[in-house]
């Protein structure tokens, strides 16, 4: 996955015109904590229909350590046709992919598919696309929201909530 999101990463910076992404995560829950995790990606395939969306904490370039006690958060979210300023959620049709949350206090997961927990990605704003291969990557500005059930069957849930705001 580490590959799919940096590829996606320098599609991304290059469809940004190099400005710096903000993106930043909070936990809350059974896991707190607030998190850079710029860059957030958001890329689409034309051979497959698809785009992608991903982000990661610590950062998937490596550039940031994690501190001791940080979590790892991870973002793979997949969705048919070119991405558009609308809402996404783990029911919309043709959707794949999860959010997951490892940390000191325990491990939490969704999925699309689980009813225990819910996705939402919202962009409200899509910009400046640049077409790389078989694909483009984007400027966007939006949220990301996730309720995460415990992977370890206890009662304890994290919710997610991240801003990303990659747009000139």
């Amino acid at each position: 996955m580490r590959q799919t999101f940096f590829g996606s990463a320098l599609v991304c910076l290059a469809a940004c015109g190099g400005k710096p992404q903000t993106c930043t995560v909070a936990l809350s829950g059974a896991q707190t904590g607030t998190y850079d995790c710029s860059p957030a990606v958001l890329a689409w395939a034309s051979s497959v229909d698809t785009f992608n969306f991903g982000l990661q904490a610590p950062s998937s370039f490596g550039l940031e350590f994690p501190r001791s006690g940080d979590p790892q958060l991870s973002v793979g979210l997949k969705f048919r046709g070119e991405p558009q300023p609308t809402t996404y959620t783990d029911a919309t049709v043709g959707a794949e992919g999860s959010v997951s949350v490892e940390g000191s206090a325990g491990s939490w997961r969704t999925y699309t598919g689980n009813q225990l927990g819910s996705i939402t990605l919202k962009f409200t704003r899509i910009s400046n696309p640049l077409a790389v291969g078989v694909g483009k990557g984007y400027g966007f500005v939006g949220t990301l929201d996730a309720t995460l059930p415990s992977r370890t069957n206890t009662a304890t849930t994290v919710t997610l909530h991240a801003t990303f705001n990659g747009v000139p």
